[in-house]
């Protein structure tokens, strides 16, 4: 009865009560944290790793192109979270994450620091948490518990300037392996990832699991094109793209760190930018959930993406004028806005993705739209690895934002459907 009276209710998943709901979202958020940091800390060091092992930016962007192929095995994590369940991948990226920053903290040459990187990006961006929490929170205010959880990870976002500015004190070139001190926080993810032994499965995964052993039906590899059937074909292909388009991006400003360096020369400033634009981060995620809920995912993501082309050309044109003046306020308002925008994105096109596909393919569908971007990270580092060869990392970063703005709204106004509100277990 109570199971029936939840599901009316739009609780789908009796589950999410009591100190089993609190656990839960803690565990979702502990990994959701360490996803973000993992994610970027590198990128507040590149000229230091550049420093440590001797690149410049077109060989920077070749490791990048590298590493990226990692995140090709983020398809086969969300393949088997939709044949094995939720809880062991989640358990198991969540290990992958710490063992990968440990690899990079031993490393002492170009090849073991490559092999780190590339495992870090193997389990880092596995959306298996946001599978989870929209399977599990009521429809009404399912974009508001993912980004609950998403601005507990922003923390992460922002743990990575207070790394830096705890151990970063000198330039790359008096001490190029302090580097390695952000990798410290990193490595705790493998102790924390035993927690997950906790949770149970999502009621939405057994529910389909007992489907599949009354019809006979059970996961196979066949299951990978099962996103591109008739009914969900242009929805996988669109967010394929969007998904291509942001790892364009992701991948062109991994060198922001080098490029204020260059701009800007100030350590403790450069720290700063990282704090204000992280906490800008953290802003958006904690006004996106309710903001998506009243005006729709659609709206959302494209006033992101609008807004974050404007801030990559003010980065480019008004903060060398800004630097000149020893005028910073503004620059710290750039970063809170462009760090903000581009993330905040990032996350709504994740949690739209999952919100758009049947229960049986949704883990499946976001792993392809974690192809694409992978893919769209392989492509941007080799594009901007041969481009920093002839251009400014300046003229890099407004090609690719242009890209995005030209093509995203597009997409995402004339082919994707409105889920806010929907039942996505029902889809």
């Amino acid at each position: 009865m109570t199971s029936n009276t939840n599901e009316q209710n739009g609780h789908p998943l009796s589950t999410l009560v009591g100190p089993y709901m609190i656990f839960l979202f803690c565990y979702m958020m502990l990994y959701e944290f360490f996803d973000t940091y993992t994610t970027s800390y590198y990128s507040v060091v590149v000229s230091y790793i550049q420093a440590d092992f001797g690149m410049d930016h077109s060989q920077w962007y070749g490791i990048m192109a590298i590493a990226s192929l990692g995140m090709f095995v983020v398809l086969i994590n969300q393949f088997l979270a939709d044949i094995i369940g939720r809880k062991p991948m989640m358990i198991i990226v969540f290990l992958g994450m710490g063992v990968a920053s440990l690899i990079l903290f031993v490393s002492k040459t170009v090849t073991g620091f490559a092999l780190g990187f590339f495992l870090l990006w193997m389990f880092f961006s596995s959306d298996i948490w946001v599978i989870i929490v929209s399977e599990e929170a009521p429809r009404e205010k399912r974009a508001r518990y993912t980004y609950l959880v998403s601005l507990f990870g922003a923390l992460g976002a922002i743990a990575i300037p207070i790394s830096r500015g705890l151990f970063i004190k000198v330039d790359a070139s008096v001490d190029p392996t302090l580097w390695r001190t952000m990798t410290y926080l990193a490595m705790a993810a493998i102790p924390l990832s035993l927690l997950g032994f906790g949770m149970k499965e999502t009621r939405a995964f057994q529910r389909q699991k007992q489907k599949d052993e009354v019809s006979g039906k059970h996961g196979t590899i066949r299951k990978l094109k099962e996103p591109f059937g008739p009914d969900t074909r242009s929805r996988v292909l669109v967010f394929m793209a969007i998904g291509l388009v942001f790892g364009l991006i992701t991948a062109a400003l991994t060198t922001q760190e080098a490029y204020f360096s260059q701009v800007i020369g100030n350590v403790d400033i450069i720290t700063n930018m990282f704090y204000v634009a992280t906490i800008g981060t953290f802003v958006f995620f904690g006004i996106t959930g309710p903001l998506a809920d009243w005006i729709g995912r659609k709206a959302v993501l494209i006033l992101y993406v609008l807004l974050n082309f404007v801030m990559t050309l003010l980065v480019v044109f008004l903060i060398p004028v800004l630097v000149e003046n020893q005028t910073f306020l503004p620059i710290y308002l750039i970063a809170f806005l462009g760090n903000g925008s581009f993330w905040g994105g990032f996350m709504m096109s994740k949690t739209y993705c999952v919100e758009c596909f049947p229960t049986e393919i949704r883990g499946t569908s976001a792993g392809w739209r974690s192809i694409a971007y992978a893919f769209g990270i392989m492509c941007g580092a080799l594009t901007s690895s041969i481009l920093a060869k002839t251009m400014s990392l300046a003229t890099i970063y407004i090609i690719f934002s242009g890209i995005a703005v030209l093509v995203i709204p597009i997409l995402v106004k004339k082919y994707l459907p409105e889920t806010r509100g929907l039942e996505i277990v029902d889809i």
